[in-house]
């Protein structure tokens, strides 16, 4: 099985949400107690927020 590289959300909510869909897909797919083979990594939505109020 190959490892997927994933890009989260801006929230921890929405990273989740992705991580779900994902295993869910695989279970679907291949039945048992299937999960992705994957990496995450998240940004952190405050730095990018002044980032923005900046004007960077």
């Amino acid at each position: 099985m190959k490892t997927i590289g994933l890009i989260g959300g801006m929230s921890r909510e929405s990273s989740a949400e992705y991580y779900r869909l994902i295993n869910l897909g695989m279970k679907a797919c291949l039945g048992g107690h299937r999960n992705a083979r994957s990496i995450m990594a998240t940004v952190c939505f405050e730095e990018i927020k002044e980032l923005q109020h900046a004007q960077q």
